[in-house]
């Protein structure tokens, strides 16, 4: 413990936990109180034992035999969501693909044939299967998504978690192929599937939320890659165009990586592209002197390449 805040914090919660041990303490008092005690030692820099508190949470739901319709049922919810940012920011993914995993099983024992309840499973999966994508994990991801299909079919027709689940799938099928962990046989349909299924994803977001939703980029990124993955260069480099400023206004802090990996991912692209000749030729003018050599300056040749893609004024003055 750092400080005497933090300590006092810590005194309350095991002291909250002996007197719901007791019977002392209702379950819904005590669950919003621990996640009071962990929200207050993560603002005082205390993650570790924030997260120890909030896997109690979690961990407690899974003996409450009332699952989703129970009146805390929010609050671990946000529990979670909250040990799933602390595991993230130390790159752990793979421990808050198991938090959700959890919480899912609780509420699939639980299950009632209530739509609520299937709801809150149905969000809880697709939660546990996006970390496992975001772990590296896309074999598993892959697996997990077939094995639990059949709680999406709880749902009515048309639901927007039946959408998420469908995308999560294809960005599964698309890193599979990136990463040679499907066999060759299976590249072309798995790829047409993820590309008609993020195409029609795009199509419905974008009336609805804008394309700044991250929803929607989701898709944008999927259909980009499975276009690049099939070969299409020209295609795929005209989609990242458009997806890369999208996730430069729209992603910052944590997510910030994302925006990095597409712009990668268009630049090797582009790098075999006939496309970007003249923009080749126009950056290899903006250089600098550097002890007496003459030295390509990465910076300006990147914001070179950049305005004469954006066909600035400057960039159609300077093209050959």
């Amino acid at each position: 413990m750092n400080s005497t805040e933090a300590q006092a914090l810590w005194q309350g919660h095991l002291q909250d936990k002996a007197h719901h041990l007791k019977g002392l303490l209702p379950a819904n008092q005590m669950v919003a109180r621990r996640i009071s005690h962990a929200k207050g030692l993560l603002g005082l820099g205390e993650a570790e034992h924030a997260a120890r508190i909030l896997e109690g949470v979690v961990q407690f739901y899974r003996h409450d035999v009332f699952g989703p319709r129970t009146p805390y049922h929010h609050d671990i919810v946000h529990a979670a969501r909250t040990l799933t940012d602390i595991y993230a920011a130390r790159g752990d993914h793979k421990a808050a693909a198991q938090v959700w995993r959890d919480l899912a099983d609780s509420q699939t024992h639980a299950y009632d044939g209530h739509q609520t309840s299937a709801e809150a499973i149905a969000a809880a999966r697709i939660e546990q299967l996006r970390e496992t994508l975001r772990a590296g994990r896309a074999d598993v991801a892959d697996r997990a998504a077939h094995a639990y299909r059949g709680a999406f079919t709880l749902l009515p027709r048309g639901h927007a978690a039946f959408h998420e689940f469908q995308l999560i799938r294809a960005q599964a099928a698309v890193q599979l192929v990136e990463g040679g962990q499907l066999p060759r046989e299976q590249w072309p349909a798995r790829l047409r599937e993820a590309e008609r299924t993020a195409r029609a994803e795009l199509v419905r977001r974008t009336g609805v939320h804008g394309a700044t939703h991250p929803a929607t980029l989701d898709a944008w990124e999927t259909l980009a890659r499975a276009v690049g993955a099939q070969g299409r260069r020209q295609e795929a480099v005209n989609l990242y165009r458009d997806l890369v400023p999208a996730m430069k206004n729209a992603f910052t802090g944590a997510q910030r990586p994302r925006y990095r990996a597409a712009r990668r991912a268009q630049l090797a692209l582009v790098a075999g592209s006939k496309m970007v000749d003249f923009g080749n030729r126009l950056a290899d003018r903006a250089h600098r002197r550097l002890d007496g050599r003459e030295v390509r300056h990465p910076i300006l040749a990147d914001q070179a390449s950049r305005r004469f893609r954006l066909g600035t004024p400057a960039a159609r003055r300077a093209a050959p």
